[in-house]
């Protein structure tokens, strides 16, 4: 803005002097200093109509302490050269900007990377905010807002946790509704695949209907009910990343335990969101789903074993866990261990879970 006020000022200046002392030698200088501003309005309207510039979804999930790959796409639809440009790109909640000066020729259309440090874990929001174009001689510059978003979601650590879980509740109950499809079991209400009859197959199994259409022998193979046996709640509306690897790692344990469970939370409008958790990408779902919330907007009271019970029941689960704001862990309504925020490997080295 400065430099649009002293252009103006010394085109006045010249102008002052023209009508003072009506020397032609000031005409001339006058008519020089309009050419060179019009040009460099018209220079700055053409880099703003005529580039255009989009942030590609390029890497949706990272692991944390890896770089973040950002890619620009940069395309001049004009004839004539952008020679200076500077692109801003918001890439944190601090208001952080990573800045970009490239220049574009005639019908140039090209690619540009740039890399963020993954430091903590979440959904990273980036923004690319705003371009700039500059003159020729770099004194002037005009641009648009860009305002366009990509989320990336950046993975905690996971550390290993001590666990002892009893075999029998990975068959826990029938209540969920869900079944294994890979899996042959004996519910015969849950029919995983027909297939012909093999040696050593049960009577019981014979699709006695489609065998005397298809004139073979045809079998039921059934499957078996999912049983959740652990409710892993979350009382707590704000996911620090702290809490994230600490409920994170307990889960991904169970996982590898074959103990399946529901991870549960409040949402800010009273309503208790309930997970199944069957594998590990049901937990990244679950994180990239509790790390898009708006923690400002949230006021969900804590979740307790009394509200869950209220929504669905206590025969639809056998153990409750619950994970408090202060990184407390209950078993049962018992506290089994404390989690320090600074140390979350080391916390969960110490502590030994028995469900």
């Amino acid at each position: 803005m400065k430099k649009w006020f002293l252009m103006l000022l010394t085109a006045g200046i010249t102008l002052y002097f023209i009508i003072m002392y009506e020397a032609p030698e000031m005409y001339r200088l006058l008519a020089m200093e309009l050419m060179w501003f019009g040009a460099a309005l018209l220079q700055l309207w053409y880099g703003k109509q005529k580039v255009q510039i989009h942030l590609l979804d390029y890497a949706r999930v990272v692991d944390k302490g890896t770089e973040i790959p950002l890619q620009i796409s940069l395309e001049n639809k004009g004839p004539f050269p952008v020679p200076f440009m500077t692109i801003y790109l918001k890439t944190g909640q601090n208001s952080s900007f990573t800045k970009m000066t490239c220049s574009l020729k005639g019908h140039e259309k090209r690619c540009e990377m740039v890399s963020v440090k993954a430091e903590t874990a979440g959904l990273r929001q980036f923004e690319l905010s705003k371009m700039l174009c500059y003159d020729w001689l770099h004194l002037f510059s005009g641009g648009k807002k860009l305002k366009q978003r990509i989320s990336v979601l950046v993975l905690p650590e996971i550390y290993p946790v001590a666990m002892e879980i009893q075999a029998s509740f990975r068959y826990f109950g029938d209540e969920s509704g869900l079944y294994y499809e890979d899996d042959e079991g004996n519910d015969p209400t849950e029919v995983l695949d027909i297939r012909p009859y093999q040696a050593g197959d049960r009577f019981q199994k014979i699709h006695w209907k489609l065998s005397q259409r298809t004139g073979d022998l045809m079998v039921r193979e059934y499957s078996e009910p999912i049983g959740f046996a652990v409710v892993f709640l979350l009382d707590t509306d704000v996911f620090s990343e702290a809490y994230i690897e600490t409920f994170m790692s307990i889960s991904m344990q169970m996982c590898e335990e074959k103990c399946l469970h529901y991870i549960c939370y409040m949402d800010g409008n009273g309503v208790l969101v309930r997970k199944a958790i069957i594998h590990m990408e049901s937990i990244y779902l679950f994180l990239q789903m509790v790390a898009g919330k708006n923690q400002k907007d949230q006021k969900s009271k804590p979740l307790d074993e009394d509200i869950y019970n209220d929504w669905y029941g206590r025969e639809s689960y056998h153990t409750s866990l619950r994970l408090t704001k202060n990184l407390e862990l209950y078993k049962q309504g018992e506290l089994s261990g404390r989690i320090a925020a600074q140390d979350v490997k080391g916390s969960l080295a110490q502590l030994m879970l028995e469900i």
